[in-house]
């Protein structure tokens, strides 16, 4: 068995900013293309900022490639803006000038400049100040430079942006939601049928069952699109060195954010453990069981990712010293929007659960026996056999 223990130098931040954090990680890790427009969209939220934009300089062009608008920028010498960070002010000499304009036209005639990487720049903007929170500037850009160094920084295609992901992904979690709702109804609307004896009140359970039966045929295929969509590069993928790779990447885009505890991120990883699936989209599941832990064990905790292959599958728990879950919340813990903090949007395990019945495979939360909470994700080893013959899982979450 193999242990590693990976501690981030300062603490990382419990409140939203670790959202922006599992944003900005989900981006890397499985759709590089949308890192740009999540990179300004958590800007935007992190630092309080209007407006918030990445752009990238060419020798007379400054190319907007995340953000609200699309856009290049007429910017003589624009490479020059990668010399220095630049506030707003009065008679900005330079290529600066032509930023001035371009600002004031969106309305943010306070803005700053910030080369975050060799090729690329924060611009963020408002009606009186740059940003509300200019405390979190510095970590923000060392969190988007480590991000923009390890993925293919390009102007995204929002045909298949992380939006559009996550939109998948919670089409699936909403009509498999739904579908157990009226299969509920269903069964119910057949045990009433046995119990009346009125023609009438027959007739109207007729029509009712008629109406949920309909409501199923409507999210069947809701589901099975959003999980077609899902994966893309199936193949055989070792989830130890993935565990591993994710844990690293968390470290490093965390280590930047001030704190006065630690958390410890642990992985064991039990010899050999193959799965058949898409690498990125599983890092992704990864990342966002993760990070749901690492919220719930706070300042001080740990978080214990576990992986071990038996049988037909290979098994990842991740655990935590937080409090755990009470019953009604491990129900409804991979619902879509369903969070217990604020300034969250409730579809990290959605998402995951949605990436694992994707594989073939499932997510269960419940507690651990002597820790807090346990989610475990279980992806087949091998391909599906050619005839079809392997069942596709349905029931895709479990509370224990």
């Amino acid at each position: 068995m193999a242990v590693d223990t990976l501690v981030p130098t300062q603490a990382v931040p419990l409140t939203r900013e670790i959202a922006s954090l599992e944003a900005i990680t989900r981006a890397m890790l499985a759709s590089p293309a949308s890192l740009a427009d999540v990179l300004a969209e958590r800007a935007s939220e992190v630092l309080d900022a209007r407006v918030a934009l990445i752009a990238r300089p060419d020798s007379d062009t400054l190319e907007v490639i995340g953000g609200l608008c699309r856009a290049k920028w007429a910017v003589p010498a624009a490479a020059r803006l990668l010399e220095r960070r630049c506030p707003q002010a009065l008679g900005t000499p330079g290529p600066w000038r032509w930023v001035d304009t371009e600002m004031q036209k969106l309305g943010a005639p306070a803005w700053l400049c910030v080369p975050i990487s060799a090729e690329a720049l924060l611009l963020v903007g408002g009606p009186e100040r740059a940003c509300a929170r200019p405390e979190l500037l510095d970590a923000f850009v060392l969190t988007a430079r480590t991000a923009i160094e390890e993925a293919d920084l390009q102007p995204c295609d929002r045909g298949c942006s992380e939006l559009a992901r996550t939109l998948a992904d919670a089409t699936f979690g909403v009509s498999h939601r739904l579908g157990n709702i009226f299969a509920a109804l269903l069964t119910d609307l057949h045990l009433f049928r046995g119990q009346i004896a009125d023609r009438g009140t027959l007739e109207l359970v007729d029509h009712l069952e008629q109406s949920v039966e309909a409501g199923i045929a409507v999210a069947r295929p809701l589901r099975e699109l959003a999980v077609d969509a899902s994966v893309q590069r199936m193949a055989q993928v070792d989830l130890g060195a993935l565990t591993r790779a994710v844990l690293a990447r968390i470290r490093a885009l965390c280590e930047p954010w001030p704190g006065a505890s630690r958390i410890e991120l642990r992985a064991q990883v039990h010899g050999h453990c193959p799965a058949w699936g898409d690498r990125r989209r599983l890092g992704e599941c990864l990342a966002g069981v993760i990070f749901n832990a690492m919220e719930a064990a706070g300042s001080g905790g740990w978080v214990t990712v576990t992986v071990r292959s038996d049988g037909r599958f290979t098994e990842v728990a991740v655990t935590d010293d937080g409090p755990g879950m009470p019953g009604d919340v491990r129900r409804r813990a991979a619902e879509p929007f369903f969070s217990t903090r604020e300034a969250r949007r409730g579809l990290g395990l959605t998402i995951a659960r949605g990436i694992a019945v994707a594989h073939r495979g499932s997510l269960t939360v419940g507690n651990a026996d002597d820790a807090g909470a346990l989610v475990t994700v279980r992806i087949p080893r091998d391909p599906p056999k050619p005839s079809g013959a392997e069942a596709f899982t349905t029931d895709s979450l479990a509370t224990q």
